[in-house]
């Protein structure tokens, strides 16, 4: 009888074999074209820039860190960091278009979190107490009136007076809501991104101190604005999208009085209407995130 069993057992692994589970491919590989892209993984398998400049306490040197096949290198991170804290002073943008995010003021960069917030992903994390942010140059972004999608990844812990994660404002403004913002708080998810009106502050809840994908997408055919939290439809809301020509992209801290304490991941823009992939590009993040 043992042996009747080993000798099925032998002819099982001898007649299975294992089979490896396809990759998750970079996101913009299959849904290109977006207007800014950034990430701690990989976007486009043709880009061949880093991921971040971390600053590290030490000494204040900083270092380009970049990736390991798709997924960011976070063993050099964790070297050149050290035993002190690391700070991210330059989010690159994937998309080839040159629009990095970038912080020179030491005291307001976000920290680097190599294994909290998101799962176990290194991601970004903004302080509320230090008003963390990272910015555009002027005239880095351009949208245009019809239409725009983003989407995000992020857990937000709290924030005053409606602190925006992720928002756009026109050059040589200093209000944000001029274009509009895409307000991530924790009373919830507004749905004022690029809208020039203010009816977008009715919200969406979100559960604090939990990981979400987060996406805004503006249909300029009927003019609606819709919000979707890690896949699920939220809110509809019809606006009027701001032409954002010339335009600076913001995340973290809006101003000294509006600022947030979050996880920061992944946020990809593009100035078209994603709707038709909506689901693919939220199953993608989704399934790389581990939301």
């Amino acid at each position: 009888m043992t042996s009747a069993i080993l000798n099925q057992y032998q002819f099982y692994q001898s007649s299975t074999t294992l089979v490896s589970l396809p990759s998750l491919a970079p996101l913009l590989d299959t849904y290109p074209n977006a207007s800014i892209a950034y990430s701690f993984r990989k976007l486009r398998s043709a880009y061949a820039g880093s991921a971040v400049r971390i600053r590290r306490s030490s000494d204040n040197t900083e270092q380009d860190i970049g990736f390991v096949g798709n997924d960011f290198d976070a063993a050099s991170a964790s070297s050149f960091i050290g035993g002190g804290s690391g700070f991210i002073s330059k989010w690159y943008d994937q998309s080839g278009n040159g629009a990095d995010l970038s912080q020179t003021t030491s005291t307001q960069q976000p920290d680097y979190s190599a294994s909290t917030g998101i799962g176990t992903k290194p991601c970004l994390h903004y302080d509320l107490t230090n008003i963390d942010q990272l910015l555009t140059a002027d005239d880095a972004v351009t949208i245009n009136s019809t239409t725009a999608s983003c989407f995000s990844v992020a857990n937000v812990h709290n924030s005053t007076n409606y602190g925006r994660l992720l928002f756009l404002t026109p050059h040589g403004s200093g209000s944000p809501t001029a274009v509009g913002g895409f307000l991530v708080s924790q009373y919830g998810v507004g749905a004022a991104m690029l809208t020039q009106d203010n009816e977008g502050q009715n919200h969406s809840a979100i559960t604090l101190d939990t990981a979400f994908t987060i996406s805004v997408i503006y249909d300029g055919s009927n003019g609606n604005l819709r919000i979707y939290d890690s896949g699920l439809a939220q809110w509809t809301h019809t606006g009027v999208i701001g032409n954002a020509s010339g335009a600076k992209f913001w995340t973290g801290a809006q101003t000294s009085v509006a600022y947030i304490t979050a996880y920061h991941g992944e946020a990809v823009l593009w100035a078209s209407d994603q709707s038709s992939n909506r689901s693919g590009i939220d199953s993608n993040q989704r399934s790389y995130w581990g939301i």
